[in-house]
């Protein structure tokens, strides 16, 4: 099949651009700013691995978007969309400050491939990743300014300090105050006093203390103790808590002749909370199943974090438009896909499953990377959680993150012999192919 290469071109707001061969020198100030911009502008691009380099002594990196710096010096991006080519768009933007006190300094900015690229069939492709500019810092360094000498003040004559006339002595405490009554407190100037209330000083409680827990069936009760005075205590009642849902437990199993039946109870008290019947089927049925998008299982990419083989897909925010990823349920099954639309600052994720599957419960949240990820929880994650169907802010809600890491869990219930669903493998190409993309979106 014929190679699909990678070209991209870096362009400066101030309508300087290259690629392939350096551009003419541009001429700045220091304290001057200007932007580079990187295209793509080859056909069927689906993947790359680039560094933008520049000379960090005499320009400094203000700001960059699809990209991150890795070191005074030199920014890196990647990016790969087995679905859409990357063919004029923008993958990085970088801007930049010319430094103070670099007149007649030169600095120059390139491209350079860090990894070999691939096509969309995966085959390596030999970059010619080249271009630059050079930017000439012009203007003189100002001159040196004398520091201005003070003019000599002369000595005031001193004078005699006159008689100080009789104040008042310091407030004195004569009855101190407490939690609930008014002290006393006196002041003196020769034969003459005045006295005045102290308010009382209030209680000041110290932190509720459980002296007996709540369950789910008894009410508990907490008291705190005043710090200025022991014997001054309040005590209030701990509401009982809510029941703690267990997970499903098969009491009877399903006959010909009878359903069966499987039960979820209360984890602290024990009652029984939901039932349901299980009916007789020469199928599979999966119950309360996990689904979630196609990539990376957590408990791979961070061992000890959870026993669950739930997945999450790095994403790359930073162009308009949608993505589609896989939704796969058990390990075991496509069942549907999530899509992603990016649009006016706005990432909104929507989800379709095949007909026959019941969602029962969905969770959706965005980490900014592996090292954030501490739970994968759902009722741990109350916090992070975003709604499908709602638009989330790139810049306000993931902190202008534009690549970040997706994780959808819904709990669903369906049977293996629908038509609707597609069975999984590690080993599908479709899988395989996928991840070795994602693998260069993630941070």
């Amino acid at each position: 099949m014929k190679k699909r290469l990678i070209v991209l071109m870096l362009a400066l707001v101030l309508g300087v651009s290259f690629l392939g061969a350096a551009s003419a020198a541009v001429d700045k100030k220091p304290g001057d700013t200007f932007t580079v911009n990187v295209v793509c502008k080859g056909a069927d691009v689906y993947a790359y691995v680039i560094a933008l380099n520049y000379d960090a002594s005499v320009l400094e990196n203000t700001g960059v978007t699809s990209g991150r710096k890795i070191a005074d010096g030199e920014i890196t991006t990647a990016g790969a969309d087995l679905y859409s080519a990357y063919t004029g768009k923008t993958v990085m933007t970088a801007s930049f400050k010319v430094k103070a006190g670099t007149e007649g300094k030169t600095a120059a900015i390139t491209i350079t491939e860090m990894q070999p690229s691939k096509d969309a069939d995966k085959n390596v492709v030999d970059g010619k990743w080249s271009g630059g500019t050079t930017i000439n810092v012009v203007g003189d360094a100002p001159e040196p300014t004398a520091e201005p000498t003070a003019a000599p003040t002369a000595t005031p004559e001193p004078t005699a300090a006159p008689t100080p006339a009789p104040t008042w002595s310091p407030w004195k405490v004569r009855t101190p105050a407490t939690c609930t009554t008014a002290g006393v407190e006196y002041r003196t100037m020769g034969d003459k006093e005045e006295i005045r209330a102290i308010p009382a000083l209030g209680h000041d409680w110290g932190a509720w203390k459980v002296v007996k827990a709540a369950t789910c069936t008894v009410k508990g009760s907490e008291e705190r103790v005043c710090k200025r005075d022991a014997t001054h205590k309040e005590t209030r009642d701990i509401a009982m808590l809510a029941h703690k849902e267990g997970a499903w437990e098969v009491v009877r199993e399903a006959t010909k002749d009878m359903p069966g039946l499987r039960v979820i109870k209360c984890q602290v008290g024990g009652e029984i909370l939901k039932q349901e019947e299980i009916p007789f089927q020469t199928t599979r049925y999966f119950y309360s199943n996990t689904a979630s998008t196609q990539g990376f299982s957590f408990r791979d990419m961070v061992p000890g974090l959870t026993k669950e083989w739930v997945m999450f897909t790095p994403v790359d925010l930073s162009q308009e438009g949608e993505q589609t990823i896989p939704l796969i349920a058990s390990n075991m099954y496509y069942i549907g896909h999530v899509t992603l639309n990016v649009a006016g600052g706005n990432v909104t994720a929507t989800y379709e499953v095949g007909k026959g599957v019941k969602v029962k419960s969905e969770f959706l949240t965005m980490f900014p990377d592996l090292a954030s990820v501490t739970e994968v929880d759902p009722k741990n994650l109350g916090e992070s959680a975003k709604a499908f169907g709602e638009p989330v802010s790139i810049q306000d809600e993931l902190g202008g993150d534009t690549r970040v890491l997706l994780y959808a869990n819904l709990v669903v219930d369906y049977n293996d012999d629908l038509s609707s669903i597609e069975r999984f493998s590690v080993r599908h190409p479709n899988y395989t192919s996928v991840v070795e993309g994602l693998r260069a979106l993630m941070d």
